[in-house]
């Protein structure tokens, strides 16, 4: 696997896709907590989305912002990684040195990892920026963790059905299911476990499909 994460890796940084994924959610924190400063016509620091919340409730909304665009960048990573591999049906040569389990826990691994990173980025940005910290931030990070590995799954389960860009829209929508449930505290514990499973029957389906493709 450490081979296959070491491709992958060198394939985002020669094509700029891995410091894409990294920086957007930063870009998007930074760039709309100072639009929404500057337009208020209350320049102050902290930033702020809205002067009549607390610096908490800001940060808060930071949160899920960044929560927002590392989820989805957690399934157009793992979609992205190997797209064109699968389209050209060049897969076949990774199955002959690795088994399609590895491969498909790879990208998951890869793109996961990637989004809690940019996760993190952006949430100690806005940490910075609104002077305050999201609430229950730790069992926050432990479930944008196992959401991103979902997220991840569905992507790689998704190029593996088909290789066409529109496919992208089905793998947006289905991470895109699990982030409503990620605001309020009580309802985490159910989303991990659907993330969980839907992790874990993403990753087998998503191996199935490619010892077909690479079969045929």
């Amino acid at each position: 696997m450490t081979a296959i994460l070491h491709y992958a890796l060198l394939k985002g940084m020669r094509d700029k896709s891995t410091m894409i994924f990294l920086f957007t959610p930063i870009t998007f924190v930074v760039a709309s907590l100072l639009g929404v400063t500057l337009a208020s016509g209350h320049p102050t620091f902290p930033f702020y989305y809205s002067l009549e919340w607390s610096p908490a409730q800001n940060a808060s909304h930071v949160a899920f912002m960044a929560t927002l665009c590392a989820v989805c960048f957690a399934s157009l990573s793992s979609f992205w990684m190997f797209r064109s591999e699968v389209a050209t049906n060049a897969m076949g040569s990774f199955i002959l040195a690795k088994r399609p389990i590895l491969i498909a826990l790879a990208m998951n691994v890869y793109s996961s990892v990637i989004a809690v990173i940019s996760w993190g980025i952006g949430v100690t940005a806005g940490i910075i920026l609104t002077g305050a910290m999201p609430p229950d931030l730790s069992s926050l990070t432990v479930a944008v963790f196992i959401v991103s590995v979902a997220a991840s799954a569905l992507g790689s389960l998704t190029v593996m059905i088909s290789a066409q860009p529109q496919m992208l829209i089905g793998a947006y929508c289905g991470s895109c299911l699990f982030l409503p449930f990620l605001v309020m505290q009580s309802n985490r514990p159910k989303v991990m476990l659907i993330a969980a499973a839907t992790a874990v029957i993403g990753t087998t389906v998503a191996t199935f499909l490619l010892e077909r493709r690479c079969a045929t």
